[in-house]
């Protein structure tokens, strides 16, 4: 990360992006539950266009669980260094393993699941190899003439 300025709106960032991933992963209720109706319409409109059934809730919930770390495992690895990218992952796998943890412990409405770290730590990973690919481009585009 080059300048202080970039340190702290990546802080910020991911401090707003941490509380809104607590604040999900410790609603008292599925967070997807109020829009039922979408993901629903979501499947007709895949299964029309050819989507095999095979594809179903489980899958785009699966996804959207990767889709939803992604930002974090990016974030955090945007605050470390390029060789210690990996604690980025770490965290992010820890992360999820503690809402996962808070919703088996605290949450009785809630489902945790093994299935939801795994994406988690997934789209954490994909993150972090954003950032790295981002890091590598940028230093080869500085280097070249």
């Amino acid at each position: 990360m080059r300048t202080r300025r970039t340190r702290i709106i990546v802080s910020i960032l991911g401090g707003l992006y941490l509380a809104a991933c607590l604040a999900i992963g410790f609603w008292p209720t599925p967070a997807d539950r109020p829009l039922g109706g979408v993901v629903a319409g979501m499947l007709l409109a895949l299964r029309e266009t050819g989507v095999p059934d095979a594809v179903g809730y489980g899958t785009l919930e699966a996804l959207a669980n990767v889709a939803f770390f992604i930002p974090v495992g990016a974030l955090l690895a945007a605050v470390f260094p390029r060789r210690l990218l990996w604690v980025a992952v770490l965290l992010a796998i820890a992360l999820s393993g503690l809402i996962e943890t808070g919703q088996l412990l605290l949450l009785p409405a809630r489902l945790a699941s093994w299935g939801d770290i795994i994406a988690n730590s997934i789209g954490g990973a994909v993150g972090a190899a954003i950032v790295a690919a981002s890091r590598r481009h940028r230093s080869r585009s500085s280097r070249s003439p």
